[in-house]
């Protein structure tokens, strides 16, 4: 049985991603760790011992599904981890959702104090929807309220410039 491939999405400084090797040692035993990381933290990202491979992003923008790294279609992944700065995983959901370009079994996030949990691409596409409905309902009342404010706040404002 050959060894699990795991691949590390940095989207976290090194000094992070020190902390959280050793744990993701210990959960996927024996696997082969390639890392993904932009181009100016290759050179630091190469002297990891227990990374074997590292990938350049050829972007200098930030994790997008539309920016795809051409040469990850072709790599196969039994896991992909995304750690984070949190405990939570917000505020990652372009990294989460750019995971998903890259074809593999599972996917894993890691936050700041490792622990590792899996999320499913389900869960990370309903993440999207769910983010898509609050932005169209968060615009639907800011303009209800504006509209609001723009027809009866000259009239509230007559009112209290006559009561003084």
């Amino acid at each position: 049985m050959s060894e699990p491939q795991i691949l590390i999405i940095r989207s976290v400084s090194f000094q992070q991603l020190d902390q959280n090797l050793p744990k993701l040692q210990e959960a996927f035993p024996g696997a082969r760790i390639a890392l993904l990381t932009h181009a100016h933290g290759v050179r630091q990202a190469e002297k990891y011992r227990a990374i074997h491979r590292v990938l350049a992003y050829p972007f200098k923008e930030g994790f997008h599904y539309r920016r795809r790294a051409a040469d990850m279609k072709r790599e196969q992944f039994d896991a992909v981890v995304i750690p984070v700065t949190n405990l939570s995983g917000t505020g990652f959901f372009n990294v989460l959702l750019f995971s998903l370009t890259i074809p593999s079994k599972r996917r894993f996030v890691c936050n700041m104090v490792s622990d590792i949990w899996e999320v499913s691409a389900s869960r990370i596409i309903w993440m999207g929807v769910r983010h898509l409905l609050f932005q169209a309902v968060s615009s639907i009342l800011s303009l209800l309220l504006g509209i609001f404010a723009v027809l009866f706040l000259p009239f509230g404002l007559k009112r209290l410039s006559k009561n003084k």
